[in-house]
């Protein structure tokens, strides 16, 4: 006979990392999905959660698992927008000695407008 549900010992479900990996992918899916709906789709316009899943390939419920709400879905598309906008200003960022400083600032400033131009939804996004 089995003891009652509550006396039995936890067991640590194995996989763990798995889990994580899994997750960590599926949040990275749901965030690029938007990230792209961004990009096609006129500035200001809705995008919703069914779409975002359907770009990505997932059940709408996925989305709402990997994310606390919508505020944080668009905050954190926000903050991996921003990272690879300053990847791209950091691999510029190379101090060189055949540049000038002037050199330097202008490939900065080149490079914030070609990725503004580039993306203006992303940018009017974040």
């Amino acid at each position: 006979m089995k003891p009652p549900t509550h006396l039995r010992p936890h067991r640590r479900r194995s996989g763990g990392q798995r889990w994580d990996e899994h997750n960590t992918a599926r949040r990275t899916a749901i965030l690029e999905a938007l990230i792209a709906l961004i990009e096609e789709n006129d500035p200001g316009a809705e995008i919703s959660t069914q779409q975002i899943a359907d770009r990505a390939g997932l059940a709408r419920s996925v989305v709402y698992r990997q994310f606390q709400n919508r505020e944080d879905l668009d905050a954190r598309a926000r903050e991996l927008i921003f990272d690879h906008y300053l990847a791209e200003l950091e691999d510029i960022m190379v101090l060189d000695p055949a540049k000038t400083v002037e050199d330097i600032i202008f490939d900065i400033m080149s490079t914030v407008v070609h990725w503004t131009g580039n993306h203006p939804r992303l940018y009017r996004f974040v």
